[in-house]
């Protein structure tokens, strides 16, 4: 009703009304210039416990566009923080056209630097830069179909200081640290209501790579002799490698067709790979044992991998009455190593419980689990639950397996196991708090 007289009073005074257009543009720098005064005192201590830089800085900054329309995009969100030499770094951004194309890309660039000791004579340090990004393209985004490309890159490098382990003795020698992984899928959502279905095709590569190095004599950290000798180390190459890579295909499909019942599925197959080489040659007095003595170390190691994987978990519920739920769920890994020494790995297992609540904030369920493949085993399964409100549940849980194997060497075969939660948020059972947990477990074997 204001409002209405408002408007009435302008057109009344013969003045017209001029529409405030908001402004599709919207911008927002927060920027500055840091002074470091001198650092009195370890240039190290100082990095790896604040780490700021001086010089001028874009601390953050927000561009926003909304209703522009052109042929290019009618939105656009782009945001930055950290940048001029600031130990985390980030850039978002997310533009398109409504029904026609998404992009999203994410970057963020982390800066690790630790100098210092956490125990005695730790002579471990890291100046380490880590880069992670990631881009995301959708085509025909909110339509029944929608297909994508992603493309993901973590990245880490630098240097530091790592420990020489020898027989009798450690040296701190200079490392090099690299490490890379790529990683690409491609896909297509198909959202029909009542289906949900996405398909999806991906591969990844990766290396990490590592290597400690050493030019001049070095005594270590031992003081004294050993056996009368003095252990030295002269020369240092050490080099670590992996390569690898992964080719997956994998489909996750939810379904609803009908109210009553919920179905969920996911299945993926891969065959990854991996190549490890490990050099080292080294040049001294070393300490083999004994009364032995060396002045050369040499070692060499090559070792590839493969394994090949097939895995799928499934789930189905059924609700066939308001106070009655049924759930039955499925896995199964499926793995084996292509070598001259063949590992053969098959696990499957299924679950099926029933849940019934006879009156409101009271749950009893029972049911079974069946594990099976190189091995098989049956469990019982068996619980409670109370619940008074939103400030105060309780539950109990039993299992039961009677079996004389298991698929884990070290797990129990003959086993009785009961536990029992209690949640309180209403400090009266328990002492005063914002939230009280208590939980006991305990297993018969």
């Amino acid at each position: 009703m204001r409002k209405f007289w408002i408007l009435a009073a302008v057109a009344a005074s013969g003045q017209d009304v001029v529409p405030v257009v908001e402004n599709p543009v919207r911008v927002k720098f927060d920027t500055g210039y840091r002074f470091v005064p001198d650092i009195r005192g370890d240039a190290n201590t100082y990095r790896s416990i604040v780490n700021l830089g001086q010089g001028p800085k874009l601390f953050a900054s927000d561009v926003a566009v909304t209703g522009w329309k052109n042929r290019l995009f009618d939105r656009l969100d782009l945001s930055a923080e950290g940048w001029g030499g600031e130990p985390y770094t980030s850039l978002r951004v997310d533009f398109g056209r409504a029904g026609l194309y998404r992009v999203h890309g994410d970057y963020r660039n982390a800066a690790y630097f630790n100098f210092l000791p956490s125990f005695a004579l730790d002579q471990r340090g890291f100046d380490i830069r880590r880069r992670m990004s990631n881009v995301e393209v959708q085509a025909l985004p909110g339509r029944r179909f929608n297909p994508y490309v992603n493309y993901a890159r973590d990245a880490g490098s630098g240097g530091g200081v790592t420990p020489f382990v020898a027989n009798g003795n450690e040296y701190p020698v200079a490392t090099t640290i690299s490490d890379s992984t790529h990683h690409i899928r491609t896909g297509a959502r198909l959202d029909l209501g009542k289906l949900h279905l996405t398909l999806e095709q991906g591969a990844s590569v990766f290396r990490d790579g590592q290597r400690a190095a050493a030019a001049g004599r070095q005594t270590g950290n031992r003081a004294t002799a050993l056996l009368g000798r003095t252990l030295l180390l002269d020369a240092l190459d050490q080099i670590y490698s992996v390569r690898g890579g992964n080719v997956f295909s994998q489909g996750i499909l939810a379904a609803a067709p009908a109210s009553w019942i919920q179905v969920n599925a996911q299945f993926i197959y891969a065959r990854p790979k991996s190549n490890v080489s490990y050099t080292e040659r080294a040049r001294g007095l070393f300490y083999l044992g004994g009364t032995r003595f060396a002045d050369g170390i040499e070692s060499l190691l090559i070792a590839e991998s493969k394994l090949p994987r097939t895995a799928g978990t499934g789930s189905i519920e059924l609700r066939p009455h308001g106070k009655v739920r049924v759930t039955q769920s499925f896995m199964t890994d499926r793995f084996h190593t292509s070598s001259i020494q063949r590992l053969t790995v098959n696990y499957h297992r299924e679950q099926t419980e029933v849940f019934v609540d006879p009156v409101p904030g009271v749950t009893l369920r029972g049911g079974h689990r069946l594990i099976w493949g190189d091995t098989k085993q049956h469990v019982a399964l068996a619980g409670a639950g109370f619940r008074a409100g939103t400030r105060f549940g309780a539950n109990a849980d039993y299992e039961r397996s009677p079996g004389e194997r298991s698929y884990f060497r070290t797990s129990l075969h003959d086993t009785t196991k009961c536990g029992r939660a209690c949640v309180d948020r209403s400090e009266r059972l328990c002492p005063p708090r914002a939230s009280t947990r208590c939980s006991t477990t305990g297993i018969q074997a």
